[in-house]
């Protein structure tokens, strides 16, 4: 029996529930009105006796319903609404069959406890505008379809709840959502809703789907307001996870927490998109993309986004963000390919790429956006955003070798190269010594960093070699016309006079031609038979006009003739001699270099 007997309110209700009507207000003045005036009608309906006697006749002595008298007559008590879902109204009170529609209700006021804990309902629940005086409990339920629409309630607890179709919140004003191992056929709804705790005071997540199952999306997105931790942990989802639109706020903790989910779609932080505090989705897989456009993370003195381990199956949107403080963690993530225009780079010391895979770069797939960034000096810095540690102390490699791997396939072969070669600079400059290394640390940083770039700029020597063997050509021609030059010791003629004769004759003599000369010189593996006849004069040997050689050089300003005084002085303080020497070594160095990196025996690390 009822502790207390249905109110003309809830009476109503039942008349629209048997119709397939939408219970509100207005229905239950249009029912008074009928019932009142034409009680013929309601006799065919149950008789008009039984009415009286349920509204007059069997009400406390008080005359005081609890849910009249509580809002005026648009309250329904919870407990009624329960008995009416299981069937449990009597049918000598009122119909108790339901139409396939379902419990609707709108712009009501609901009191007591809503509380459909292990109930099995096969028909929809809807309930629109209305307004809970506690809690809704829906745990281990078994029910077809729930509706809520800018509804505003306490809490809701459902967890285990089983539901056939989709679970719509939308534009529901609650402190906290449970969702705990809950399983839907259909799609979680909550656009628009707001999810805000009484006085802040909540203990843990405001939204908590933790090891939760969606036949189809969760869609918490278009206005959606989250004051707390939304934990999707261990959720499954078979369609999209749409967070675009929505504000995530936990500052200081997660804000967004799906570490480990699994999602069938692709995941969308885009539209205006806010979230404070992290956003988590740590060894998560998501089969489509993963969508951040137009989306702000922030976590100032933590990590903004955390995708440690996450596989992503299709491309990693990271583009045209509006703001991102704190920390980018992609430490062993991996997706097939990634569009970065660069205005997701966190900055210095807060960006972690160790094990960052990705197959290549890809476009943004908005009309008018930056490009994603390709160019080997930009990504330079985005390499250089990581933590110290992984730059200096324990360098890692593998952002800079999987970085240059993805431009070569790409086609970009030489940015591939920069690449590498700056990964081999900076190992050099920063890796950690030894004290025996900064004995051989110049040489290595001469011979093998300037002159071959670290192995990867192998063109390098061959400019030093082509522009010290064009300097060696106009040194040796200014040393022919001073006089510089002498025959080799080996042929030389003691008779000035006859050697003139020679020289004129042009048959006894090998000619001096300084391009030659200096080309003999550099290549030590070759003779030209210009070095073995010709050598320099020593020092102080023989004196140096230049002005008398050169006229012309009597004609520059002022200014230029103490750098032709000094010219003269250091020719005949045998700075050919000096340059001969010198070109030979440098011959020996070069031409090695040259030979040792073209056959490969040049080891690069790959």
């Amino acid at each position: 029996m009822w502790k207390f007997p249905p109110s003309q309110v809830e009476l109503s209700l039942v008349d629209a529930v048997s119709k397939g009507e939408i219970w509100s207000p207005s229905h239950y003045r249009e029912w008074m009105i009928s019932h009142r005036l034409m009680p013929k009608a309601f006799s065919k309906s149950g008789g008009q006796n039984k009415r009286r006697r349920l509204l007059k006749d069997e009400e406390p002595d008080n005359h005081e319903h609890p849910a009249e008298v509580s809002n005026g007559g648009d309250a329904i008590r919870a407990e009624f609404i329960r008995e009416l879902i299981l069937g449990r109204v009597s049918e000598e009170d009122c119909p108790t069959w339901h139409d396939e529609s379902g419990i609707r209700i709108g712009d009501a006021v609901i009191i007591g406890t809503f509380d459909l804990t292990s109930i099995d309902y096969d028909k929809p629940i809807e309930i629109i505008n209305s307004s809970f005086e506690s809690i809704i409990f829906l745990r281990n339920a078994r029910l077809r379809q729930v509706r809520l629409t800018g509804c505003k309630v306490p809490s809701i607890e459902a967890e285990n709840v089983h539901i056939d179709g989709n679970f719509e919140l939308t534009l529901v004003r609650t402190g906290a959502i449970s969702l705990l191992n809950a399983k839907l056929k259909g799609t979680l709804n909550l656009k628009g809703a707001v999810l805000k705790p009484e006085n802040g005071n909540h203990i843990g997540p405001v939204l908590n789907c933790e090891g939760a199952e969606f036949g189809a999306s969760a869609l918490l997105h278009r206005g959606f307001i989250a004051e707390g931790e939304v934990s999707l942990v261990l959720v499954q989802i078979n369609g999209h996870l749409s967070c675009s639109g929505g504000t995530f706020r936990n500052a200081g903790g997660k804000a967004l927490h799906c570490n480990s989910a699994r999602i069938g779609g692709s995941v969308l932080l885009r539209e205006g998109f806010e979230s404070v505090g992290e956003v988590n989705f740590v060894r998560s897989r998501i089969t489509g993309n993963l969508h951040c456009h137009d989306a702000s993370f922030e976590d100032v003195e933590g990590i903004a986004v955390e995708l440690r381990s996450c596989q992503i199956e299709g491309v990693f949107y990271f583009c045209e963000l509006r703001k991102i403080k704190g920390m980018l963690n992609l430490r062993d993530t991996k997706t097939k390919s990634f569009a970065d225009d660069g205005t997701g780079w966190p900055g210095k010391n807060k960006l972690v790429l160790d094990g960052f895979e990705y197959e290549s770069f890809t476009e943004s797939y908005i009309d008018g956006a930056q490009r994603t960034v390709i160019d080997a000096k930009r990504r330079l810095h985005w390499i250089l955003c990581q933590p110290n540690n992984d730059l200096q102390g324990d360098f890692k490699p593998q952002p800079w070798t999987h970085l240059s791997k993805v431009l070569r396939e790409m086609g970009h072969s030489q940015n591939a190269r920069f690449i590498l070669r700056k990964r081999s600079s900076w190992r050099f400059h920063h890796g950690p010594r030894k004290w025996w290394n900064w004995i051989e640390w110049p040489f290595r940083l001469v011979f093998w960093g300037w002159l071959t770039g670290y192995g990867y700029a192998l063109r390098r020597p061959i400019v030093v070699i082509v522009a010290i063997w064009s300097i060696g050509w106009v040194m040796f021609s200014v040393a022919q016309d001073t006089g510089l030059m002498r025959p080799a010791p080996a042929i030389a003629v003691l008779d000035s006079e006859y050697l003139e004769r020679a020289r004129a004759a042009n048959s006894m003599y090998e000619s001096f031609e300084p391009w030659l000369y200096s080309l003999d010189v550099f290549l030590p593996f070759a003779t030209l038979h210009q070095e073995s006849n010709w050598i320099p004069h020593d020092a102080g040997d023989i004196s140096v006009d230049l002005r008398k050689t050169y006229p012309g050089l009597v004609k520059l300003p002022n200014s230029f003739q103490p750098w032709v005084s000094w010219a003269e002085r250091e020719l005949e303080a045998g700075a050919i001699k000096k340059w001969f020497w010198f070109q030979i070594v440098a011959g020996w160095i070069l031409m090695s270099i040259v030979i040792v990196g073209f056959s490969g025996l040049l080891r690069r690390e790959e």
